[in-house]
């Protein structure tokens, strides 16, 4: 009788064994970590010998990837992938696109976003060699990788989203590397300095319209648009905008910029001033008549108004380096 009762007991705790096993296995747990540890997660393209060319045409066109949610996490979750771009296999710099993605099978970030990436890498390349972290990417710097096919290194940084998509701490991931070994590199040097940029200064001064004489034009500066000489007197209040109010920006897909709040605010000369792209914001003004230069600079989707008085427009920072000719004729009675 004894050696039956041990018996059971030994089966019983058998029993309990294995229901603690599959409670547990039932109920898994979301695994963290420290730093971004890399595992391979990332599929190799199908299109990875295929020689791609950026272009305006195409730029809303897609690259496609796939990839496996990463095991480590322990469970089945919803995780957002970013895509990371580098021309250097070893990733010592890169740009990532912005935009994340939730579906392993669908991973296409937009042709533009990439050249995007892509002209990030070169400008965080650049800073490092000249030593100087607010450089800015010019036209010649993208013009320097020459006319050719580069190969461009892709991978993914992998993070688990929670509750109102927001990304849980302790849960990044970065991929294994994945190469398209031809791609043309100088799509975004390709929209020369001196055109218009279609986004006006629109105010008292000009009946709220799109006029020509207060448009921007590009530089040779990625991300800098420049007026001509414009004349804005004291008061006179004034937003920049697209032609059509609160329309796609050609360059940010964000609506109209403006002051902060609800109230109008004033710009000082010389001083950059932060816009804001919120509809119900107020509008911009200065308290002294201004004459000269308004720079525009966007860096991702912040943007700066700075207002150059005409007399100080050859001590703006590398003025001469950032104008095309067409715009440097203008201004070159200044520069001396």
């Amino acid at each position: 009788m004894r050696k039956f009762s041990i018996l059971f007991a030994l089966l019983a705790a058998g029993v309990a064994f294995t229901a603690c096993d599959e409670t547990k296995d039932d109920n898994p747990v979301l695994r963290t970590h420290e730093g971004q540890p890399q595992v391979d997660f990332l599929n190799v393209p199908s299109l990875q010998n295929t020689y791609i060319d950026f272009t305006e045409e195409n730029k809303q066109d897609n690259l496609h990837l796939t990839c496996s949610q990463p095991t480590e996490y322990g469970l089945a979750t919803t995780v957002n992938y970013f895509v990371q771009v580098s021309l250097d296999p070893k990733f010592s710099y890169y740009g990532e696109v912005p935009n994340g993605f939730t579906d392993c099978s669908q991973i296409n970030p937009t042709n533009d976003g990439v050249a995007e990436a892509i002209c990030t890498f070169m400008q965080e390349k650049k800073r490092a060699e000249l030593g100087n972290p607010d450089y800015e990417l010019t036209v010649d710097d993208i013009m320097s990788y020459s006319d050719t096919y580069y190969p461009a290194y892709v991978r993914l940084r992998s993070q688990v989203v929670g509750i109102s998509d927001n990304a849980i701490p302790g849960t990044e991931y970065i991929s294994n590397v994945v190469e398209y070994k031809h791609v043309f590199v100088q799509y975004k040097a390709l929209v020369p300095p001196d055109k218009q940029a279609g986004v006006f200064i629109m105010g008292g001064m000009n009946g709220w319209a799109a006029q020509p004489e207060y448009e921007f034009f590009t530089t040779k500066v990625k991300g800098t648009f420049i007026t001509k000489p414009v004349v804005v007197d004291a008061n006179v209040t004034f937003k920049i905008s697209p032609a059509s109010w609160n329309s796609d920006f050609p360059f940010s897909g964000g609506v109209t910029l403006n002051g902060g709040g609800n109230g109008d605010e004033a710009v000082d000369f010389g001083d950059p001033f932060s816009l804001n792209n919120d509809s119900n914001s107020g509008n911009l003004y200065t308290t002294e008549n201004f004459n000269g230069m308004m720079v525009l600079i966007q860096k991702g989707k912040n943007f700066t108004l700075t207002l150059v008085p005409i007399g100080e427009v050859k001590d703006y920072q590398n003025i001469n380096g950032i104008l095309g000719p067409e715009l440097k004729a203008v201004y070159e009675p200044y520069l001396d």
